[in-house]
């Protein structure tokens, strides 16, 4: 009886730490997934329309947010005026305020002005 107990101590053991293995690994993969999503999000927010961190962060949005259907298709739709040289302004507010609701950011105090607004150096 004494052997059965220690077996099943054992197993129990080892199983516990696969299981919690396995749940870290997740749980980096997803964190990781998410901060890279948010850091682009953050790099078009943060830079103006003619700054190359700008661009590289938008060029990023298809890979970062490939697994959202909603979000490729406002950066599609971006990419369309943009390259018809219509003002994509109000298509680059949908892709940001989609990117967020992707996220779960909250924007319920978020303006397109406060959205659109860079300060820069000038």
């Amino acid at each position: 009886m004494l052997d059965m107990d220690i077996a099943i101590t054992i197993i129990t053991a080892i199983t516990s730490g696969i299981i919690g293995t396995f749940a870290a690994i997740g749980y980096q993969h997803w964190a990781e997934y998410r901060r890279m999503r948010i850091d682009c999000l953050r790099r078009i927010q943060a830079y103006g329309n003619n700054d190359e961190e700008f661009h590289a962060a938008l060029n990023e949005v298809p890979i970062t947010f490939n697994s959202s259907a909603k979000v490729l298709g406002k950066y599609k739709m971006f990419v369309r005026l943009r390259k018809s040289g219509h003002d994509a302004n109000s298509a680059l507010i949908d892709l940001i305020k989609e990117m967020m609701d992707d996220l779960g950011i909250k924007r319920n105090s978020l303006d397109d002005e406060i959205i659109t607004n860079r300060f820069s150096r000038t």
